[in-house]
Parts: C-alpha cells; structure tokens; sequence
C-alpha cells in the first residue's frame, strides 16, 4: 500500500473513502505508518495520501485519507 506524505505528488485518479487516524505514547513513524495502513486497508483503500505526522517527546500521531486509487479515464 502506497503512502503519500502532505506534500508530495498525487495520484492522478482517485476515490477518498475515510480519514483515517494512528497514535500513541512512544509511538514513532515506523509504527504510525504501518497502523495507517492497515486502517485504510480494512477499508478497501489501496492508498493513504495526505499523510501528516506529528511527533512530540513522547507522542506521537498521524492523520491521512485512505482512498482507492484508480486508472485515468
């Protein structure tokens, strides 16, 4: 499953499902992300774009939108 960090490149088609939300004491980008994922996935998404992370001494949380990428007309 593809991430897109706020900032970078979309993809050119897609179908926004849900935001979707990760967090927790500790917590870093190697957990943020894959917990994002997984979120989206059971959505029946294919991607998150948008994603933000936010990382404080000892919390941490990340926010994107899962969506459903699809081929251009």
């Amino acid at each position: 499953m593809e991430v897109f960090l706020e900032g970078a490149p979309l993809p050119s088609h897609y179908d926004e499902v849900a935001m979707v939300q990760a967090h927790g004491n500790g917590a870093n980008v190697s957990t943020l992300l894959p917990a994002l994922q997984a979120e989206a996935a059971a959505l029946g998404c294919n991607a998150v774009i948008l994603v933000r992370v936010d990382q404080g001494s000892s919390h941490a949380s990340a926010t994107g939108v899962a969506v459903r990428t699809r081929a251009a007309p």
